[in-house]
């Protein structure tokens, strides 16, 4: 957390993501601090030891190991010494987390420029980036992954890297930005990530248009907003990697069709060609892909989500007598038999079954996983044909998920007060004022003299 030293200075702590920290100046004292202070002058240093300090210091202005991370990752940083090295680590971090993307175990060989505030002499060119110190962090790792996902395309094109820029990168760009500004570790990318910001609305059927989601970014100065875009993207770039096949570079096939001025749609549906089921259209693979994926992300469910769904799954939609206007109920899977006597379970039906519960029993709480276990293993029975073990199996589970749902919500009950009793009530408002503010600084830039006007009219 931050604190205020003694003169009123802002000290910023250190944080565990590199990705989030400020590019403030420190605090330099001024020549009157200076003459204030009393006692005996500094001694004279001879010429060629204080040569030889200057020397010392500059070249531990970096330390080794950042200076090897930047020629790992063959990078040139053009910014004062006192940022070189967090600058140097969110490089590090960025470039890591393209690579993982990408599916590469280093970096291309062509050089990128990296520059603060002050942009390199000569034309610009397309693997050079200059970060402005008053930028928000956000903005500087979207256009880190940006120039990083760039160099990647340029070099698999085996073209000059003066050439014009690749089109459509700003979705992947975002998607490396998401595991940076989370903190993914190398060798986590999928694995590490929390998609429970877009899991609700992937399960109610809401999905984003491909096509408009890759071909029209939302900007990192937005916030909020691009935040959110970002898990869209990874999502679809987790999609994209556990379609293909594993080899030196998953994505390198996208790549190549950017390396040839694709656009990111066209792209997207040449890489997946091969891959799609017939009359599949890339639209609809991309609403199946990303549904699975955001249920394996670790979000635990709610305990009355995990009841629904597993109601749809133990049940089978049966036309009987009286079952209302259509004559339609959802029967209970151990009780099929009673309505169908020549009743034969489809082995296609309980596969698909079984997948689901499985995945159903990955996003449940902790005391709903152990019967749900119990539930695949009652499907388990009912393909293999034993039919009174199968019976036995899931009324067991059933009564074991019955109590589990009373010990769940038991559980949640007592969280809630112990966060309750310990939360302040304006921080469940956090969020929204956060919202506000952030629309209130855009609405105001428009028009800053009109605002001032209007806010002097305000009692």
């Amino acid at each position: 957390m931050d604190r205020v030293c003694a003169k009123g200075e802002k000290y910023v702590g250190k944080t565990s993501s590199p990705s989030v920290l400020p590019l403030q100046r420190p605090h330099v004292h001024s020549d009157t601090d200076k003459e204030s202070r009393q006692g005996p002058p500094p001694p004279r240093i001879d010429a060629r030891v204080a040569a030889f300090l200057i020397i010392g210091i500059l070249s531990c202005s970096v330390p080794p190991l950042h200076a090897d991370a930047l020629k790992r990752h063959h990078v040139e940083l053009n910014a004062p010494a006192d940022r070189s090295a967090r600058l140097t680590a969110l490089i590090s971090a960025c470039a890591d987390a393209v690579n993982e993307l990408v599916g590469v175990a280093k970096s291309p060989d062509a050089t990128i420029r990296v520059s603060l505030d002050t942009p390199p002499p000569g034309p610009s060119r397309p693997l050079s980036v200059v970060l402005m110190e008053e930028e928000s962090p956000v903005s500087a790792v979207h256009a880190l992954t940006l120039v990083l996902l760039t160099r990647h395309v340029i070099c698999r094109s085996g073209s000059d890297a003066k050439r014009s820029p690749p089109r459509d990168l700003d979705w992947l760009a975002a998607a490396a930005a998401h595991a940076v500004l989370c903190g993914s570790q190398p060798g986590m990318l999928s694995e590490n990530s929390d998609f429970a910001s877009v899991h609700p609305a992937y399960e109610k059927g809401v999905f984003p248009n491909l096509a408009r989601l890759v071909q029209k970014p939302v900007p990192p100065q937005y916030g909020l907003a691009y935040r959110l875009y970002a898990v869209h993207c990874h999502v679809l770039a987790t999609a994209l990697r556990s379609t293909l096949p594993r080899g030196n570079t998953v994505l390198g096939p996208l790549l190549d069709m950017h390396a040839k001025s694709c656009s990111a749609t066209e792209s997207i549906s040449a890489t997946l060609a091969p891959y799609l089921r017939p009359a599949e259209t890339v639209q609809a693979w991309y609403e199946h892909a990303v549904l699975g994926i955001s249920r394996r992300s670790g979000g635990a469910a709610t305990v009355e989500r995990v009841q629904e769904r597993l109601k749809e799954l133990e049940s089978v939609p049966m036309v009987v007598p009286g079952g209302g206007a259509f004559g339609c109920v959802l029967v209970p899977i151990d009780e099929v038999p009673r309505h169908m006597e020549k009743y034969r379970p489809d082995a296609d039906a309980l596969g698909a079954t079984r997948v689901a519960m499985y995945d159903l029993m990955k996003e449940a709480p902790g005391f709903l996983a152990p019967p749900l276990l119990e539930y695949i293993g009652a499907i388990d029975e009912l393909g293999r044909g034993k039919n009174s073990a199968f019976k036995r199996t899931i009324r067991r589970a059933r009564r074991n998920f019955a109590e589990a749902v009373d010990k769940q919500r038991a559980l949640d009950a007592y969280l809630e007060t112990f966060r309750q009793e310990r939360e302040h009530p304006e921080q469940q408002f956090e969020l929204y004022f956060e919202a506000f503010r952030q629309s209130q600084t855009r609405r105001d830039a428009l028009d800053p003299r009109l605002h001032e006007y209007l806010d002097s009219l305000t009692p």
